[in-house]
């Protein structure tokens, strides 16, 4: 049920999330980490001052810095959603900011007291003080929190952190702590290094949510100049992966991204064997039909793109279902040809049914194939192929622009067998839009 929730609140599904935590409650009222979900999940609802109770309670009980972070949050989300509903925000949204600064002002506290609890955690202090300083921004004043002393933890676990690697995240924290304390050089060198390990990584996700942050900070007339040039450079780096992302020939109006199940493997799916069926032969037709009726639904035409992998099953039902409409194809493998046939394709198909089918969606004029290994090289130890696959076919389709993109995928809305999955792909798109992909469920199809 925990994992459950989970997923239900990283898909933005909070209302079902509640749902299944009140049953989780009834098994263990006291369990951590599902009552972090339920203040999580309480906060994505909009319901704050429930959340902020749940989670100050939660919070006085451990004082940790999960339970902590997870109530600055609700203040934080609480701030913005004031601020976006302020009749003044769009004409003048340093007014409204003002209007709303005590809201503001109690999320930078909150993050404050999550970074005291969790030193290492350097999310919580570059919250607190960009909002701290952006306070002080707003209403013109002097901040009671002593940000001296933030900086000086931020900084020190930012370093510790790129002493262990070298990451998009603590880069781009660390220029932005420079952005907040208003020293240009430092923060357009960062937000410069930081790029560049996004475009060498491939990495919409962590370029997008920089972009959106420093649109609104720059909305809001903090550190102008500053922000201004650093937005410069982030969006070099969007376009630059564009073009890498191998994007060629007309630019499509539309692009259509799918994920889906792989056809059960007999041998350890179905009556009797280890795991329960999923999706099974009996599925297909109907499947086939689903996956037509959607792209009818989101009106995808001949000008359009398709994106998916080209697994057995959802994979190569959703490309021949574009094809057959005139939309142009790219398909993702994972590994070299020979290893994603034996692997993802002829695994469970004596008639050759699938491996035919490959061969046509593959063989097709309109349809580019993609091998990961040759144009992305070998992963990096501890990166699992078909994760980092997933990573890479989202951040092409949103190397399109991510208002461009359309998310389906059949998937029967549990966790998967490992990492790279659909389900792994359904919470890539979450996480990384904050948009919920359009779920068809296997268990719906007639069959």
């Amino acid at each position: 049920m925990q994992t459950a929730a989970d997923a239900l609140v990283k898909l933005n599904r909070p209302f079902y999330a509640l749902r299944v935590l009140e049953q989780a409650r009834r098994l263990d009222p006291h369990d951590l980490r599902c009552r972090q979900l339920e203040g999580l999940a309480l906060g994505r609802a909009g319901r704050f001052l429930e959340a902020r109770a749940a989670l100050e309670k939660l919070a006085q009980e451990h004082r940790d810095g999960e339970s902590l972070g997870l109530l600055a949050r609700t203040w934080k989300d609480e701030w913005r959603q004031l601020l976006e509903a302020h009749a003044d925000y769009h004409t003048d949204p340093v007014a409204a900011a003002c209007d709303t600064e005590s809201a503001l002002r109690s999320a930078s506290e909150a993050y404050s007291e999550a970074f005291r609890a969790n030193p290492a955690d350097y999310f919580p202090a570059i919250n607190a003080l960009t909002l701290g300083r952006l306070w002080e921004h707003i209403t013109g004043s002097k901040s009671k929190l002593d940000l001296s002393v933030v900086v000086g933890g931020l900084r020190w676990a930012v370093d510790c952190a790129l002493a262990r690697k070298k990451d998009y995240w603590a880069l781009s924290t660390r220029a932005e702590l420079a952005l907040a304390e208003n020293k240009q050089t430092a923060a357009l060198d960062g937000f410069n290094e930081a790029a560049a390990l996004a475009r060498s990584n491939r990495d919409v996700f962590g370029l997008d949510a920089t972009s959106q942050q420093l649109d609104f900070l720059g909305t809001l007339g903090f550190r102008k100049k500053i922000v201004e040039q650093a937005a410069k450079i982030i969006d070099r780096a969007e376009k630059d992966i564009g073009k890498l992302s191998g994007a060629r020939g007309e630019e499509p109006a539309h692009v259509v991204l799918f994920s889906g199940h792989m056809m059960d493997n007999p041998s350890i799916r179905g009556p009797g064997k280890s795991k329960p069926a999923r999706f099974s032969p009996s599925g297909v037709d109907a499947a086939r039909v689903r996956i037509n009726l959607e792209l009818e639904r989101i009106g995808a035409s001949a000008e359009d793109l398709g994106i998916c992998g080209g697994a057995c099953g959802g994979d190569l039902l959703f490309a021949q279902a574009c094809l057959d409409r005139g939309i142009r194809m790219e398909v993702y493998l994972a590994k070299k040809e020979n290893e994603f046939l034996e692997e993802s394709v002829t695994f469970s198909d004596p008639d050759h049914h699938w491996e035919n089918l490959f061969r046509e969606v593959t063989s097709n004029r309109a349809v580019k194939v993609r091998c990961m290994p040759e144009e992305l090289g070998t992963a990096p130890q501890g990166v699992p192929d078909h994760d980092r696959c997933n990573r890479w076919i989202l951040y092409s389709a949103l190397a399109r622009g991510l208002n461009k993109v359309s998310f389906l995928t059949l998937w029967d809305g549990q966790t998967g067998d490992g990492p790279g999955g659909t389900e792994g792909m359904a919470e890539l798109v979450r996480q990384t839009t904050g948009r919920e992909p359009f779920i068809i469920d296997p268990a719906s199809l007639n069959g």
